[in-house]
């Protein structure tokens, strides 16, 4: 079965696009859609359902549901854009002193904190393991909350820069 999508147009999901899982009918009461969504609330890449009444949903085309997706990829970059931009302010405040421990395992690098939390960074496929690279990425993550999503912005801009 060919999946159908639908952008949400009432609520407090509108301007979300999604896929239909499934739907609920009913002689007395409106219908029902359990939609898959695209979840950018935490920077994550995964998928919510949730249920919405089938009239604040209009059909879309695949196209229309993957050049959505794309944009919400887009904004995601430029929110994580402003966090490390951010976070290169408040690094200026950064304490050396909060590095309890740093161990260098190609292709880790982990750091454990003051605070008894750790870090750890992996070099990519293709990357050649260097110790300072692998300290200046566990400095940033850690400026960055610890979240794994830091390195998307590098990605993003090495790629664009690599296609000029």
């Amino acid at each position: 079965m060919k999946p159908n999508y639908v952008i949400i147009t009432r609520g407090f999901f509108k301007g979300i696009a999604g896929e239909i899982l499934s739907m609920e009918f009913s002689l007395f009461e409106e219908a029902w859609a359990l939609i898959r969504v695209y979840d950018i609330t935490e920077y994550s890449y995964d998928y919510k359902e949730i249920k919405i009444p089938c009239k604040y949903l209009q059909p879309i085309t695949e196209e229309q549901y993957r050049s959505f997706l794309l944009k919400r990829r887009e904004e995601e970059m430029q929110i994580n854009c402003k966090d490390i931009f951010n976070a290169m302010l408040t690094t200026n405040n950064f304490n050396p002193s909060t590095i309890k421990n740093v161990i260098f395992n190609d292709p880790a690098t982990i750091v454990i904190w003051t605070d008894e939390t750790k870090t750890i960074v992996k070099c990519q496929k293709g990357d050649t393991f260097s110790k300072e690279t692998g300290l200046a990425m566990a400095i940033i993550k850690k400026c960055m909350g610890n979240k794994s999503n830091y390195n998307d912005v590098f990605e993003k801009w090495i790629e664009d820069n690599e296609d000029k």
